[in-house]
């Protein structure tokens, strides 16, 4: 999907600033396409904390009213800043049955884990709903696998 989102801003970008005869002074015959934009763009501002997790995965992502926050969360689960980690580690999920939300140092067995990377998860969509795919791998992803891995701490 990322590659599709830089193909389509290329394009953009060569369509409105292509000389009136098709050609780009800034883009050469040889040129690589197929790496990021720009430099910054592999950079991951998500650190591996609860507290970066909550604010730049979490909050952006899965916490809306309609889906994972405050009294009315989908399945129970509330990744609401401060309220997240009470309700994921080592609690069970309300579906399916006997799958635990977060184990700390085990992502592999953290149905939360699997509900952003498998496509399709045991039980229920790959999230955030309406995803075809894992969103943001990469960073958001590997984060929060980071994070199990370390324990899952409240921090």
């Amino acid at each position: 999907m990322q590659t599709l989102g830089r193909f389509l801003l290329l394009a953009f970008l060569v369509a409105c600033s292509s000389n009136p005869d098709g050609s780009n002074p800034d883009i050469g015959a040889d040129a690589d396409l197929s790496g990021p934009l720009d430099e910054g763009q592999n950079s991951c501002e998500v650190q591996p904390t609860l507290a970066s997790l909550e604010t730049s995965y979490f909050k952006t992502s899965c916490a809306f009213s309609s889906c994972h926050a405050g009294a009315n969360a989908k399945g129970g689960l509330d990744l609401s800043p401060g309220a997240s980690h009470a309700g994921m580690v080592n609690i069970a999920a309300s579906l399916p049955p006997g799958r635990i939300l977060v184990i700390p140092n085990d992502p592999e067995n953290s149905y939360l884990y699997e509900k952003v990377t498998a496509s399709p998860p045991s039980a229920g969509d790959l999230m955030p709903l309406g995803s075809p795919e894992p969103v943001d791998p990469d960073c958001r992803i590997k984060m929060l696998r980071q994070w199990i891995e370390d324990g899952a701490q409240n921090n």
